[in-house]
């Protein structure tokens, strides 16, 4: 099960990553001045945005659920690392906004779903 479960993580964390990585708009310079670096508070903020990160990541918060105790402090540190690289490359892009309400949004998508992944997948192995 575990082999399953690290499967699924790795498969999550690549397809999330795959979403969260401007492919063709990279430039050679940097837009340090659009990150926004106060979740919920610097913009843009927009509640599609909001709910499409809170589900980007949740299949890694589920694939962690199925066979690890602490799923969610897995999921959350393993989403965390992943979103602090996808929006750090958005930096290097036109037309993305690095934001840390997303990272906060990917990281609580991922935990929210190992919670509930903890509490329903009776099948689950520890």
């Amino acid at each position: 099960m575990r082999r399953i479960a690290w499967a699924g993580i790795v498969a999550g964390l690549a397809l999330g990553l795959a979403a969260d990585i401007p492919w063709q708009t990279w430039v050679g310079h940097s837009h340090w001045s659009n990150v926004g670096w106060i979740p919920f508070y610097s913009g843009p903020i927009r509640l599609t945005d909001i709910c499409q990160n809170l589900f980007l990541f949740a299949p890694v918060g589920f694939a962690a659920a199925l066979a690890f105790r602490n799923a969610p402090r897995l999921a959350a540190a393993l989403v965390l690392v992943a979103s602090l690289t996808g929006e750090t490359t958005q930096v290097y892009a036109h037309g993305r906004f690095p934001s840390a309400t997303d990272v906060t949004c990917n990281v609580a998508g991922a935990w929210i779903a190992a919670k509930v992944g903890e509490r329903y997948l009776p099948w689950r192995k520890h």
